[in-house]
């Protein structure tokens, strides 16, 4: 008899046990209502008809970091890290090594819209000088569907503040960048592999020499398969 309390008792406990498992289970679910969906923001704001506080968030935003480029500094690589997901996922990243010239080339999926200018491409490339012991010279931008006089024109409309450019050789820079240690350039590259119009900044020896290497492309895009 005595026997027969114990493992009734012993089952209501066990009973009670998983009851309160269950329960408490089912209230932690339902404070994730969306269990193991999207969580991103794009997702979310659409699940909630753009209510959820993540849609007030300001997006990625490529302007941002074209804003970052014309300052042409070291803040430019957190920048982009920071505001990476603004070029979404990109297919691959070339990279070219001849004798003293290294570059790394990452064509979007599609263009990306700033400034009114289209960007296609991300590039940064290290030339070696002649010396050969002396530091490497840095040169880091976007390639843009346009001509080099019309994306001047397109900066300076975002940017009515900043200083004028002006054609030089080619190209457009502005008056203070001349024998500047970085410089921001727009220009035609001939290239034979990724010919088109670059915003890009250019840094001598002894400016590139202060900054170190530049980062892994890798770590400032998102890329398939990684």
């Amino acid at each position: 008899m005595k026997n027969w309390l114990l493992g009734t008792l012993y089952f209501f406990v066990v009973l009670s046990i998983l009851g309160g498992v269950a329960l408490g289970g089912a209230m932690l679910w339902s404070s994730y209502p969306y269990g193991y969906e999207d969580q991103s923001r794009a997702a979310i704001c659409k699940r909630s008809a753009g209510t959820a506080p993540e849609c007030a968030m300001l997006p990625e935003s490529a302007e941002k970091v074209l804003d970052a480029l014309l300052a042409c500094d070291n803040d430019f690589f957190e920048v982009l890290k920071e505001e990476r997901a603004a070029f979404g996922r990109v297919p691959e990243i070339v990279h070219i090594n001849r004798y003293g010239y290294r570059r790394t080339h990452v064509a979007f999926a599609k263009p990306i819209e700033a400034y009114g200018l289209r960007l296609t491409a991300y590039t940064q490339v290290a030339v070696d000088s002649d010396h050969g012991w002396a530091p490497t010279q840095y040169a880091w931008g976007f390639q843009v569907i346009a001509l080099p006089k019309d994306v001047a024109k397109a900066i300076e409309l975002r940017r009515p503040q900043i200083e004028k450019f002006r054609e030089y050789y080619g190209g457009w820079l502005q008056e203070s960048a001349f024998g500047a240690p970085v410089s921001f350039m727009i220009h035609a590259r001939r290239d034979e592999l990724f010919p088109g119009t670059y915003l890009e900044c250019n840094a001598g020896e002894e400016a590139s020499a202060k900054m170190g290497k530049l980062p892994r492309v890798s770590k400032l895009f998102q890329v398939y398969g990684m």
